[in-house]
């Protein structure tokens, strides 16, 4: 694609002013939405992997594409580091390695390598170094006019917009899978909760995976734990879009299992965070143009865990889409694999 190919981007704050920076960064301007998120504060994280360990994950998905996958993950985490460092965005890093607990250690594992920085800081940093755009509070329509050529209608408030553009980049999960037909038997979102807890002292930052990658919890920054499960995006309670959801079931079980190891006192309510996060009907993220859809390129299925891979693979996106070159890491994730 030529530079002067008009782009859209739609995401959510972080994920699109990233996507949007590895189009600038290689030439290429996009106008970018992203969807206002209230409910979805604090910390993110990238942490090398995908909440297994890789032996347990080359038994589901084979050598090869495990060591892509893995691949793609270390050059994730380092990007953002070096964007980090680079901005001075107070983060951690500690390396990339998985600690196993024994079984004696109640199985639970242990990820204590990776990054955790604060969210606001981050939006700050990619507003700084060039990004622009506006919140928007729901996308209504996409309609495609002709091959590469698609106007998209946002609203905000009561007013609404159409913005044309011959490339969209969708790099959320909130996005509704009817506006896409063929979404909906590749693409399962579900509206997950984190519970911010208060501690009586700071922690060093780590991110901690439990129950083979089930239970989550992410300390500080500062005097925070963060905790919640991936449970509810398998099991489908929170299936869909919703906002305003409080996953109680989840809420009690995270409670109970970190106040029982010490981590949180657990006698106080916490603060509730909202987000959207989906899974594809293979595990795998969905990365890369849509075959019905010729100028729709998603950035999704992330299985919660979108820190992960979304910094390397939306700079490889965007390096195929402008020059029209597939990809190799990429092809194992496109969305032409359910075709």
């Amino acid at each position: 694609m030529k530079p002067s190919t008009s782009c859209l981007v739609l995401g959510n704050d972080w994920t699109a002013l990233w996507v949007q920076k590895c189009l600038r960064d290689l030439g290429v301007l996009a106008t970018t939405r992203w969807l206002n998120t209230p409910n979805e504060a604090g910390v993110l994280a990238a942490y090398v992997g995908n909440g297994e360990t890789r032996g347990r994950t080359e038994r589901t998905y084979g050598v090869g594409l495990t060591s892509t996958v893995w691949g793609l993950s270390e050059r994730s985490h380092e990007r953002v580091s070096n964007f980090l460092n680079a901005k001075k965005i107070p983060a951690t890093h500690k390396g990339a390695a998985w600690l196993e607990k024994s079984e004696a250690h109640s199985s639970i594992m242990e990820f204590s390598a990776g990054s955790v920085w604060n969210r606001d800081d981050f939006v700050a940093a990619l507003l700084a170094d060039g990004g622009e755009g506006a919140a928007i509070d729901s996308i209504l329509k996409i309609e495609q006019k002709a091959p590469f050529d698609y106007a998209v209608k946002v609203q905000t408030g009561k007013k609404q917009e159409t913005l044309r553009a011959s490339a969209v980049f969708i790099a959320t999960e909130r996005f509704p899978r009817e506006l896409l037909p063929g979404l909906s038997s590749i693409w399962l979102p579900a509206t997950m909760n984190r519970f911010v807890f208060s501690s009586t002292k700071d922690h060093p930052h780590s991110i901690s995976l439990f129950h083979e990658g089930a239970d989550f919890a992410l300390r500080g920054p500062g005097s925070t734990v963060t905790v919640g499960s991936f449970r509810n995006l398998f099991e489908d309670r929170g299936y869909g879009i919703r906002p305003d959801w409080v996953d109680t079931f989840s809420q009690e079980n995270v409670t109970r299992f970190f106040q029982s190891h010490g981590w949180i006192d657990g006698t106080t309510a916490p603060h509730v965070e909202t987000w959207v996060e989906s899974i594809s009907c293979d595990g795998l993220p969905i990365i890369g143009s849509l075959p019905a859809f010729p100028g729709i390129f998603l950035l999704a299925g992330f299985a919660g865990r979108s820190g992960n891979w979304i910094y390397e693979t939306a700079f490889r996106l965007a390096q195929a889409f402008i020059s029209a070159t597939p990809d190799a890491a990429l092809a194992p994730l496109s969305p032409k694999r359910f075709a």
